[in-house]
């Protein structure tokens, strides 16, 4: 998705987009943005049980990519997310509805960006809608 996403912002400035992610992954590439805002699955589980959670990132030039592939339980957790089926769907779905992502600190980085439009790559999970919808409506 990131090299579509390159293709279709290639020509804004990277202080005119900014980035909600998902992924474990720090971002590397300054080219299209340099302002992100990232949950990941594991950081969803643990708002459930009362952990703050949600890390901004500023990248100010592209750095090249590194090996920073996950390690034990985590690593075989998302593989086995990887095989989408009915469990993982319902089990992530499920997560992320629990999950307590609306921080103060994502809050102020929607606010201080300031978005005029809303960019969704739409996917399989339904709860990267209702995170586009709560977005929206927040901004």
């Amino acid at each position: 998705m990131g090299k579509t996403l390159l293709s279709y912002f290639r020509g804004f400035s990277p202080d005119e987009v900014a980035e909600f992610y998902i992924q474990a992954k720090e971002p590397k590439n300054a080219e299209v943005s340099n302002s992100y805002y990232r949950v990941t699955d594991q950081d969803a589980l643990k708002s459930v049980f009362g952990k703050k959670v949600g890390t901004a990132f500023r990248v100010e030039q592209s750095r090249p990519e590194t090996d920073s592939s996950l390690t034990g339980a985590v690593e075989s957790i998302r593989q086995y997310g990887r095989k989408r089926n009915a469990f993982i769907y319902t089990a992530r779905n499920a997560v992320w509805r629990l999950a307590n992502w609306k921080t103060d600190e994502l809050i102020s980085w929607l606010r201080d960006f300031d978005p005029d439009v809303i960019f969704f790559m739409a996917g399989d999970y339904g709860f990267m809608y209702r995170i586009t919808l709560d977005i929206q409506e927040m901004r």
